[in-house]
């Protein structure tokens, strides 16, 4: 069976391992066990040597949306931008450099789903990863700040508490949008469900914890029920009640958890660091360097210079602050290119009468309105688990439309 695979199929046997073995290194074996030099520059050279002599190539470029397309722009552009106008000339370059290693490594998740017409193989990987990820997390936590009783945990000394956060809230995502492919039962999923709400509370990540209950409750709102058939609408209702029942039940369990949690002291402070405190000092820091070069901006890394070692904690300012308004409208363009796509396939989809691709458009806007919230707490264009969201968000209206027409996917097959 493997030998058949590899002699009829040897570049994408190959590609597969590369992109498992990526995520694994990035997201678990750096951060928990060791950190091998050069490991994920090695990966992305040997996958633009797999992907750039085949012959789908073309057939690849031809189904990445405008969107995407703007988002490699913004990195190729502010290169240049950044060598004349950085600070610190060093930093601009290895951070450039460290963005193109995503890039590829998002590429090539996008190039094996694209050219095979699916994606299974991409949120599969990462659901197995993020729960493994997840159960040594619960298992073994690492104190990453505070005292004891009131910390912040995360997987490893180094790996960004919110990082991780949005890791357990993009494997929330897929575990919801298998539920409504009916790719696994939901009764299946809520013990995964509550093993992640654990998880997110300990990391102490006030945006990881809000955007948990905006994905659950966009999913119910936009999703599960909208999408039901008036024969099993009040057997749905009926199943909506247990779970509520069932998710309050746990709820209540988690409340000493969460009253004793580090996120619980920090949720109380959030409204005054909305007004004042250190947040935002850094936005009137972002606002005076962009007023200094508000073209072209002073290249990436460029805020750490000017504020004590320390990112923004926001994308908008990241993006301005490093690339003005001329890396900047790029970039946010590239996002109203990705929510047109998600809207045009909403249509598409509703004028076919094709209840998968509506699904995957309503899921695809649900990752979006998530990323877009994160955007005023993390950097995404630093952060790899941001490349893979906006990929899978890509793959929602990339897969090729055929795939749809000649699917088994209708009506009666996701209500069965």
């Amino acid at each position: 069976m493997i030998n058949s695979l590899v002699i009829k199929d040897p570049k994408g046997l190959a590609l597969k391992y590369l992109i498992i073995y990526s995520l694994l290194y990035s997201n678990l074996i750096q951060q928990r066990i060791i950190v091998v030099p050069y490991m994920l520059q090695t990966i992305s050279l040997l996958v633009v040597v797999i992907v750039i002599f085949d012959k789908k190539l073309s057939l690849f470029w031809k189904y990445i949306s405008k969107g995407f397309k703007f988002q490699i722009g913004f990195f190729i552009l502010i290169l240049p931008i950044g060598l004349i106008t950085s600070p610190k000339f060093s930093d601009h370059l290895n951070q450039c450099f460290q963005c193109y290693e995503y890039i590829i490594i998002t590429l090539s998740m996008l190039y094996y789903s694209i050219t095979r017409n699916s994606f299974d193989f991409i949120l599969n990987s990462l659901v197995l990863l993020f729960l493994i990820m997840c159960l040594i997390f619960t298992i073994s936590p690492v104190m990453y700040s505070g005292v004891e009783g009131k910390a912040q945990y995360s997987l490893g000394y180094n790996y960004n508490p919110n990082t991780l956060a949005l890791n357990l809230n993009l494997c929330l995502w897929i575990l919801l949008f298998n539920v409504s492919r009916n790719k696994i039962n939901y009764v299946l999923v809520i013990p995964f469900i509550v093993m992640l709400f654990r998880s997110v509370i300990l990391t102490g990540s006030r945006k990881g914890f809000i955007a948990f209950l905006i994905c659950i409750a966009l999913w119910i709102a936009t999703v599960y029920i909208p999408l039901s058939n008036k024969k099993i609408f009040i057997s749905k209702i009926l199943r909506m009640i247990v779970i509520i029942i069932t998710v309050s039940y746990l709820y209540v369990m988690f409340i000493p958890i969460y009253l004793n949690s580090r996120l619980a002291f920090r949720m109380r402070f959030l409204s005054d660091e909305a007004y004042g405190g250190i947040r935002n000092d850094m936005y009137r820091v972002a606002i005076d360097l962009f007023k200094r070069s508000p073209i072209i901006g002073h290249g990436m890394q460029s805020f750490q210079h000017y504020y004590y070692g320390l990112y923004s904690h926001s994308t908008i300012s990241e993006v301005l602050v490093s690339g003005g308004l001329l890396c900047g409208t790029i970039y946010f363009l590239s996002l109203l290119y990705i929510a047109k796509s998600l809207f045009s396939l909403e249509n598409w989809s509703k004028q076919n009468h094709i209840y998968g691709a509506r699904i995957q458009a309503r899921m695809g806007c649900i990752l979006l309105i998530l990323m877009l919230f994160y955007a005023f707490g993390i950097v995404h264009i630093y952060s790899l688990s941001s490349f893979i969201c906006l990929a899978i968000i890509t793959l929602m209206y990339s897969v090729p439309r055929s795939y749809f027409e000649v699917s088994e996917m209708n009506i009666r097959d996701f209500h069965e």
